[in-house]
């Protein structure tokens, strides 16, 4: 079992880089907050059950890859939720301006549902959140430019649905 004053000390010396390592990575304070106590966690378990640890930076970091990598499954298989704010550009463009809104957004969500659930979280990160396409590729963890195709797919294919 380790020493409290050991875990103390490692926690002392690496705590702030691991936050940043893992800040920049989530790009938000609350989830790498999260993520930070969760590695924390795991660290001490290890350590706990009796493990010696020669690189205790090594040890740190692949601690906080792999909680990370399991936190982004999870959010990524999460359903994100679709509203129908931001979208009445999507209804100019499908040059339907003269029906009524409420058919049209009733339109819009059924057949936005019936959407892969990539292009759904994409469509709602740009047209309910407001985020730019920098924004999106960095939420997703993709190239700005792949980020940009992939929306421009998922609104060509609504508008087709539309």
């Amino acid at each position: 079992m380790p020493e409290p004053h050991e875990f103390a000390q490692f926690y002392d010396r690496h705590h702030v880089l691991l936050f940043r390592y893992l800040e920049k990575r989530v790009q938000g304070w609350h989830d790498a907050e999260d993520i930070f106590q969760q590695v924390c966690i795991k660290l001490y378990r290890t350590l706990e059950r009796g493990r010696t640890v020669r690189d205790y930076k090594d040890w740190m970091y692949s601690a906080a890859r792999h909680t990370f990598a399991s936190w982004l499954e999870k959010k990524r298989a999460e359903p994100t939720p679709i509203s129908l704010d931001g979208l009445e550009e999507v209804l100019a463009d499908a040059g339907e301006d003269e029906v009524d809104h409420q058919e049209e957004f009733d339109v819009i969500e059924c057949e936005l549902e019936k959407l892969p659930e990539h292009y759904r979280a994409l469509l709602h990160l740009r047209y309910t959140e407001g985020l730019c396409n920098k924004e999106i590729a960095q939420q997703f963890q993709l190239p700005k430019g792949t980020a940009a195709v992939q929306l421009h797919r998922g609104l060509r294919l609504l508008k087709k649905r539309v």
